[in-house]
């Protein structure tokens, strides 16, 4: 499905936040809380509807997924969707499914392209897990790197800028199963992000 006509580039996976919790966080919701959406448990300090979570950021809402009339659970702080998996053990967690980024075309007048942002730090509750994520790039040579965090004042525009190459020689380049440069690159992240925004780049390995 990454695969488009010619090229694409798409970042996947799901995204593991880290959740900012102070500790009056122990207690929990009235007894008359919704506490499950879909497949997903909604435990206390999350919660749906008025009065059931610790507060803004917390929020979730329980809604019909489009055309399948399945009930899925997602962020209402946030512009992420669809809920995946919330802990509260130690540290709190929350699994939500990322926007991928993708660059795709026919031809160089007919791109289509999406970069993946995100802003999370609205409410101040939520973090990019850097321990247990890392930015994964299906390509064939181009350069994708994420810029993130305002330098406010510094040589560059964003505190932070990640990334990596990959080429393809032909078609034969890219390996089930491997990820390590060919069709398909991967780095590690910076800790504490808040937002992510990606950046498509041609490269050209013949120089």
């Amino acid at each position: 499905m990454w695969w488009m006509v010619l090229r694409a580039v798409a970042v996947s996976g799901a995204l593991l936040l880290l959740v900012v919790v102070g500790s009056s966080a122990a207690g929990a919701g009235s007894g008359s809380c919704q506490t499950r959406c879909g497949d997903v448990d909604i435990l206390y300090p999350f919660g749906i509807g008025p009065n059931c979570s610790r507060g803004v950021g917390f929020e979730i809402e329980c809604n019909t997924r489009n055309g399948s009339g399945d009930l899925v659970p997602t962020l209402a702080a946030t512009s992420l969707s669809i809920v995946q998996n919330l802990s509260v053990e130690s540290p709190p967690m929350a699994k939500v499914m990322l926007p991928v980024a993708y660059k795709c075309y026919n031809d160089p007048t007919k791109t289509q392209d999406f970069n993946g942002e995100v802003e999370l730090n609205k409410t101040g509750v939520y973090r990019i897990s850097d321990e247990l994520n890392m930015l994964v790039v299906l390509v064939c040579n181009t350069m994708v790197y994420t810029k993130n965090g305002n330098s406010e004042g510094g040589l560059y525009p964003y505190l932070y800028y990640t990334g990596c190459i990959a080429y393809c020689n032909d078609s034969r380049s890219a390996q089930d199963g491997k990820c390590a440069g060919a069709g398909c690159c991967h780095v590690d992240i910076p800790g504490g992000l808040t937002d992510n925004t990606l950046v498509f780049d041609s490269w050209n390995r013949t120089k």
